[in-house]
């Protein structure tokens, strides 16, 4: 009886310590990542930071709307940071890029010998998230049936690993986003009403940097510091003149081709000051003589998108990740421009 016993302790500290060590993984993979706190000081802005602000002490599920490149993950870890929960997990899971064969293994876990591959019992990520937030990003790309799957674990917190019969509670809170219309996605039936209610007790539209513009010199000057010490050139500065250019260029990927565009610049600039064209693909500039009124925006992004592909030798997923957005983005400014 006691080597029984024994046995089913050491099988439940080994199983503690895989759950531990995933956690880990998980967590050593996001330090990486350089995350920043929301930054801006527009309007449209301080009304995001008010709303943060207002539900992060709370449990409430929030629904984050927001165009590609925004920062919706951000305005996710600010939430994170400010509640109750944020000395435990935050989880960031991209629905968008899990298939639909990996979706309730990945998610919700499996036991051993589950399936061909199932060597080991593995905790999901729902289950590696508990006590703290899990954020399910792209969730307007799920399937109708996966959509059903989540919905069942959103509304009892309980999930039930593959090859398992035992349900385990998880204690998470829960923020979603997308860029996608979700209400009209109701409409048309491709999004269950019932799981846009769970999700969106709150809903925070994340801005576009066309709807931020004061923001962009704060924005550039903010990643301009935070690289100039990563590549260790602290010499490098950007002027008054050359800021108020780039308040005038569209950003259609938004804060994230932004950052891109500043490292990409700190990457390659040799002088001391950055001109509007080391911030851009290789080949577009600003002209000296354009004012506001005559930036054809939608010309300039067609030629953006035209130098991008060009400099990338047609090569696509490259052209979309030097513009800052998503490729599945570039296609549909492809589409829109005709190219």
């Amino acid at each position: 009886m006691q080597k029984y016993e024994g046995k089913t302790r050491l099988k439940k500290a080994s199983a503690e310590v895989f759950r531990l060590q995933e956690i880990c993984e998980k967590l050593s993979k996001d330090i990486d990542k350089n995350y920043s706190v929301f930054v801006g000081n527009s309007y449209p802005v301080k009304k995001v930071k008010e709303m943060i602000a207002r539900i992060s002490e709370t449990d409430a599920d929030v629904l984050i709307l927001g165009k590609n490149g925004t920062g919706k993950e951000l305005v996710a870890r600010e939430i994170h940071r400010n509640s109750s929960r944020k000395g435990k997990v935050f989880l960031n899971v991209d629905l968008g890029a899990i298939s639909e064969s990996l979706f309730e293994s990945e998610l919700f876990g499996h036991t051993k010998g589950a399936f061909t591959d199932a060597h080991q019992d593995k905790p999901g990520r729902f289950e590696l998230a508990s006590g703290g937030t899990i954020f399910l990003d792209e969730i307007g790309n799920l399937s109708l049936p996966l959509q059903a799957k989540l919905l069942s674990v959103l509304e009892n917190r309980r999930i039930t690993r593959i090859g398992s019969a035992i349900e385990i509670p998880v204690d998470i809170r829960l923020i979603c986003a997308t860029n996608r219309n979700l209400h009209q996605m109701v409409n048309e039936r491709r999004f269950r009403e019932d799981l846009l209610y769970r999700i969106n007790m709150v809903e925070i539209h994340v801005p576009s940097l066309q709807e931020r513009k004061d923001d962009i010199p704060l924005l550039i000057n903010h990643y301009l510091e935070i690289f100039k010490q990563k590549y260790h050139k602290p010499k490098l500065r950007i002027s008054q003149n050359t800021l108020g250019k780039l308040k005038k260029y569209p950003w259609p990927g938004n804060v994230r081709e932004l950052k891109n565009a500043v490292e990409r610049a700190i990457i390659l600039g040799s002088s001391g000051q950055l001109s509007p064209s080391s911030l851009f693909v290789p080949g577009f500039s600003v002209s000296e003589t354009q004012n506001q009124d005559s930036f054809d925006m939608n010309e300039n992004e067609k030629q953006l998108i035209l130098r991008a592909i060009n400099h990338n030798r047609g090569n696509i997923t490259n052209a979309a990740r030097d513009l800052g957005i998503a490729r599945s983005a570039l296609y549909r400014r492809m589409k829109k421009h005709g190219i």
